[in-house]
């Protein structure tokens, strides 16, 4: 009678290691294509930036841009003194004429734009209109939070028009995310404090439809920074990735980004719907998008706040040409064609 029981659990275990196989098998395999969406000269005219060397060596230019929720792509170019708007297809629209520093970017429903500079004392996230008039100020106190910052913090509004700001604490070696205020209302210090949130994490997305409702959505779910996959899933050792980190959510899935074990220039990004299931891989290769890099006679590094942009499903790179300044938007094909 044992040995018929222990027969069976034997099957039913086997049943289900080949089911799960077999759906690690029919998961999708895609890949992400590069398209060179704007490609900006190096000048002072509109459509063009400006970059240049410090006495110290440093290479400054452009270090941030935003991405719109209807896809109108902001770049800032605080060194001619403004911010310039471009169409979801690369097409020139505007300067905005602004030149405060800034680390990064962020634009609401309504069009306002937000920006945040780490360095600057005291800490503030300035909101402009489109137009480049200033309509409010939003204190920030990380001493008072309890909290030292490492590296630097980037700022987010979803639909609702709530305003966050998201950082890496460096006394609790973890991602802290909390609410600045709305786009109407600034948040007291108490206020802050009250919706601050240890261990969370916000991806590389430029646009959030309801982030309350996210952040529940992947508490605890594997799929938070840098954790590793449920080893209850086989699936997880099928694919033999067990460190991968988030780069952003769509309204019906969460995608993570892992190396490849082959090729430090490939990207294996892995797509779940929220329940944690696996629902697509796909393969990026960054050369594919890169060009003849500028370079001091010195060769010195360039600094660059952020290059990596998630929205919607698409990926928005950065870089910085021998030429010019070029956008690339990556997108999900499947088949690789």
């Amino acid at each position: 009678m044992k040995r018929a029981i222990s027969l069976l659990v034997f099957l039913l275990i086997l049943g289900m290691i080949l089911v799960i196989n077999c759906k690690a098998n029919n998961v999708p395999k895609e890949t992400y294509v590069p398209q060179v969406i704007i490609d900006a000269p190096w000048g002072k005219e509109p459509g063009q930036f400006v970059v240049y060397e410090t006495e110290q060596g440093l290479t400054l230019g452009p270090e941030t841009f935003a991405i719109t929720p209807n896809g109108d792509i902001y770049i800032d170019d605080q060194s001619n003194g403004r911010i310039q708007k471009f169409s979801n297809n690369g097409e020139f629209i505007s300067i905005i004429p602004l030149s405060v520093s800034v680390d990064d970017m962020c634009i609401d429903q309504d069009g306002n734009i937000y920006l945040y500079h780490t360095a600057r004392v005291p800490k503030r996230i300035y909101q402009y209109d489109e137009k480049g008039n200033s309509l409010k100020e939003f204190p920030i106190k990380w001493d008072d939070l309890g909290m030292r910052v490492v590296g630097g913090a980037y700022i987010y509004s979803d639909n609702s028009g709530r305003l966050f700001l998201s950082y890496r604490s460096d006394s609790l070696k973890t991602k802290m995310v909390f609410q600045v205020g709305t786009t109407e209302t600034i948040f007291t210090l108490e206020q802050q404090k009250s919706t601050l949130q240890t261990g969370r994490h916000l991806g590389l997305n430029s646009n959030l439809s309801d982030l309350e409702n996210y952040l529940s959505k992947i508490t605890g779910k594997t799929f938070s920074i840098n954790s590793k996959r449920n080893t209850q899933k086989s699936i997880s050792k099928e694919l033999n990735l067990s460190k991968e980190g988030l780069l952003g959510v769509d309204d019906e899935a969460v995608y993570n980004i892992s190396k490849d074990e082959k090729s430090t220039d490939v990207s294996v990004i892995l797509k779940y719907n929220y329940d944690g299931d696996l629902l697509a891989t796909y393969t990026l290769n960054w050369k594919e998008g890169k060009c003849e890099a500028f370079q001091t006679e010195e060769e010195v590094g360039i600094w660059v706040s952020k290059e990596v942009i998630f929205d919607k499903g698409n990926l928005y790179t950065y870089i910085r040409c021998k030429d010019g300044l070029k956008i690339i938007k990556w997108s999900p094909v499947e088949g690789g064609k």
